[in-house]
């Protein structure tokens, strides 16, 4: 990725969009995530719509697999599985597209800062990782274990 004499080799994106039947209100088509902001100094002029980047003279470190296979985002105050990559560990978990996790260890997700939620499941190979999840009516206790997903 190049923005003018800036460059990034190899940023990880999450391009994905709910169907049209989605009941949640977030319909994205995707997104930039922290681990390509953090590589930056954004200065923000909400007059003029702009967001300035500069390097980030502390440097980064490169972008990490979501080794869980689940993309989730939040939604209406809930942490919403959007996406399931095939033959990957939540699969393998059960874990389906609209789970909504409640608990991810022992912290309830609404106490978790996304950006924590994510730094979750990006573990070792071999680690595990206790979810709660909630499937309409019923609650479901999984623990993912860590490979890679891709």
């Amino acid at each position: 990725l190049a923005l003018e004499a800036l460059s990034v080799q190899g940023p990880l994106v999450h391009l994905s969009k709910f169907p049209e039947d989605s009941p949640f209100v977030r319909k994205e088509a995707g997104w930039l995530g922290t681990e390509f902001l953090r590589r930056f100094i954004l200065t923000f002029d909400p007059p003029n719509k702009v967001v300035y980047l500069e390097p980030n003279p502390n440097g980064a470190p490169p972008d990490l697999y979501n080794n869980s296979g689940i993309y989730v985002i939040k939604s209406k105050g809930n942490v919403v599985v959007q996406q399931v990559i095939k033959d990957s560990p939540a699969e393998k978990a059960g874990i389906q597209p609209w789970d909504i996790i409640s608990q991810i260890h022992e912290y309830p997700c609404n106490q978790v800062l996304f950006d924590r939620l994510y730094g979750f499941l990006k573990l070792d190979k071999g680690q595990q990782l206790p979810l709660i999840l909630l499937r309409g009516e019923e609650q479901i206790q999984i623990t993912l274990t860590y490979q890679s997903a891709f």
